[in-house]
């Protein structure tokens, strides 16, 4: 399998040729976790890497509930411009950047 440069166990990798991460591609990579999740049952770890600069980031989603959640706020935040529920379902170890709050918002 795939192994983080911190020596942790990856399920997923999105590769990015880009000046800079953001958060429109972290949410990519979450949504892809919150996917995987609720299809195993079990947390997710998603590897964001940016080959133009060697940027690497974890992203993470907890379990299948957390998932569900995720998913819903990302939909309500699209449809009406508010987050739906007050949970923080994900957590970001950045190597470079931000934190999960810059991303939902909290």
């Amino acid at each position: 399998g795939l192994i983080s440069p911190k020596g942790n166990k990856v399920d997923l990798l999105e590769i990015k040729f880009v000046n800079e991460l953001g958060n429109v591609n972290r949410l990519q990579v979450l949504a892809y976790c919150a996917l995987h999740s609720l299809k195993t049952g079990s947390s997710c770890s998603g590897m964001l890497y940016n080959a133009r600069t060697y940027e690497t980031e974890i992203c993470s989603i907890d379990n299948a509930a957390k998932a569900f959640d995720f998913l819903l706020n990302v939909s309500e935040f699209k449809l009406s411009g508010t987050n739906k529920k007050s949970i923080r379902p994900t957590t970001i170890d950045p190597y470079h950047r931000s934190t999960a709050d810059s991303i939902i918002g909290h």
